[in-house]
């Protein structure tokens, strides 16, 4: 049997797009072009409340930072281990609230 789980919190994104962001998926209708060709942002969620199973998961967070070219096939994945820095000077930002168990 699955272990329960729950979180809730916050929501964060931020990119250089202008507002609202035409690359964002609304309502089930595809996203489009990013503004200026290449989009930089970065997505976060702060867990205010949460528990898997016995483990207390509130006050952790995660952070995804993103850049895609409209115009570029290839993917590409990269990552790191250790202390993650940076810095987005965004145009476009969204916040709201989540929750999600099973």
């Amino acid at each position: 049997m699955a272990e329960q789980w729950h979180i809730g919190g916050t929501y964060l994104e931020s990119c250089n797009c202008e507002a609202i962001c035409p690359c964002r998926r609304i309502g089930g209708r595809a996203g489009e072009r990013s503004s200026y060709g290449v989009c930089e942002g970065a997505l976060s969620w702060t867990i205010a409340r949460g528990r898997a199973g016995d483990v207390d998961l509130s006050g952790l967070a995660a952070v995804l930072a993103c850049r895609y070219d409209d115009d570029d096939d290839g993917e590409l994945l990269r990552v790191s281990d250790g202390p993650l820095g940076f810095e987005v000077s965004g145009r476009c930002a969204y916040q709201s609230t989540f929750y999600y168990s099973a």
